[in-house]
């Protein structure tokens, strides 16, 4: 678990990562996403923990997700 502390834009409530992933998907300002697992929640981020390293943190509450060259893909 780890998250990209400071850039969420918009909070969502979601049933499994798909969800988070579509939403992602269908927002352009969204780099990157948490899952977080205990309250079924998504958290869109408008950075990616490549553009701030230093935000980078451990969180055992969620999964990040970051989204590849702006065009709908996750690594």
């Amino acid at each position: 678990g780890m998250m990209l502390r400071g850039h969420t834009f918009k909070r969502l409530n979601a049933s499994i990562s798909l969800d988070c992933y579509q939403a992602c998907s269908n927002d352009f300002r969204c780099h990157s996403f948490h899952f977080v697992i205990k309250n079924n929640v998504c958290e869109l981020n408008n950075r990616t923990k490549e553009a701030r390293p230093e935000d980078f943190i451990p969180d055992w509450q969620r999964y990040y997700f970051r989204r590849n060259d702006g065009i709908g893909e996750f690594v």
